[in-house]
Order: structure tokens, then C-alpha cells, then sequence
């Protein structure tokens, strides 16, 4: 006989409910975030090896082969050769450098998925259909 009726019980009951909905969706987006930071460290990581490595390699065979060319063009075709040899290798160690640029603007933004994931449950909880705003986000 103490128990409260059912009318007064379902409002608190509910709003545990919501509440707890909401405590999970906010860490669903928390480890969703902490996985992307890794994934964002890593790519990081990947991008500075590789950019040391172009620039090393650029570096090393600039220094090799200009020694080469200017010994031979000492002996041979004066200057114009070391010219020549040193606009080949500076040439390709720019267009490995572009190249490396144009995969980073390319590729997805810093926490891409965190965000589309956020726009989702903004577009949720102001009523929207979140399949919507996907569709138009995946068309940009």
C-alpha cells in the first residue's frame, strides 16, 4: 500500500530513461572521439615518416648526384650539366612533396565521423530525420 500508483511513477521513470539514453549517447561519442584521436595520431605519425623520408631521400640524392654532374661536367659540358642535373632532382623531390600535400587536403578532415556523428543527434533531438542531413552532408 505504500507503493506509489503507476500515474506517478511513469514521469520519474521516464525521465531516468532519458537521462540515461543521453549519459550513453554521450559516451558512445566520447570513445568514438578517443578512437578517432588515435586514428588521427597515427595518421600523424605516418605523415612525418613519410615526409622525412622525402625529404632525406630529395636531400641525399641532390648532394650524390650533383658531386656526380659536377665532376662530369667539369670534365665534359662545363656548367649546363650540373644545371640540368640539379633541376631533375629538385623536380622530382617537389612533385613527391606536392603529391604528399595533395593527399592530405584530400583526405578526411580531423574527426570526421565525431562530427557527422554530433550533426546526427543535433538533427535527432531538434526533431529531424538524421538520414537527411546525412545524405546532404555525404553530397559536400
Amino acid at each position: 500500500m505504500t507503493e506509489a500508483p503507476p500515474h506517478n511513477r511513469g514521469g520519474r521513470f521516464g525521465l531516468r530513461r532519458a537521462v540515461g539514453a543521453l549519459v550513453g549517447l554521450a559516451r558512445n561519442r566520447l570513445e568514438l572521439f578517443a578512437l578517432e584521436w588515435e586514428e588521427e595520431k597515427e595518421r600523424l605519425l605516418r605523415f612525418a615518416a613519410r615526409l622525412t623520408c622525402f625529404l632525406v631521400l630529395g636531400a641525399a640524392g641532390v648532394v650524390l648526384l650533383l658531386g656526380l654532374v659536377a665532376w662530369v661536367a667539369y670534365q665534359v659540358l662545363n656548367a649546363w650539366g650540373v644545371l640540368a642535373v640539379a633541376l631533375i632532382c629538385l623536380g622530382g623531390s617537389i612533385l613527391g612533396l606536392r603529391r604528399l600535400i595533395s593527399e592530405v587536403r584530400e583526405g578526411p578532415g580531423p574527426f570526421a565521423q565525431t562530427v557527422a556523428e554530433f550533426r546526427k543527434d543535433t538533427a535527432w533531438l531538434n526533431g529531424e530525420d538524421p538520414r537527411r542531413n546525412e545524405n546532404k552532408s555525404s553530397g559536400s
